[in-house]
């Protein structure tokens, strides 16, 4: 069996892979300045999307492994993975979390 982490970070990208959209993203990349490069996903599109991983991550994965997919997410280059993370990072409910995490 696949590592569920791994698993999950392959689930966003097949999940945004369709909707990319370079043109779109040259624009997204140029308006930051070309610090980060982009799929072209807008915002809200882009939550529309993840949402129903969002949910599944936090219904189903164990809260030990979430550094781990945060750590794996952010290796790709795309800002809309880090933006995606930082979404589910937000939806965690505060008592699912230490103040060390």
């Amino acid at each position: 069996m696949e590592n569920p982490v791994t698993e999950y970070a392959e689930g966003i990208e097949k999940i945004f892979s369709p909707h990319k959209d370079k043109e779109q993203g040259q624009k997204m990349a140029d308006y930051m300045k070309n610090n980060f490069p982009f799929i072209g996903i807008p915002a809200v599109p882009r939550r529309n999307l993840q949402k129903p991983w969002i949910d599944s991550l936090n219904k189903n994965l164990d809260p030990g492994l979430r550094w781990e997919l945060i750590h794996l997410l952010w290796l790709n280059e795309e800002r809309e993975y880090h933006q995606a993370t930082i979404d589910w990072m937000m939806s965690w409910k505060k008592d699912t979390y230490k103040a060390g995490d």
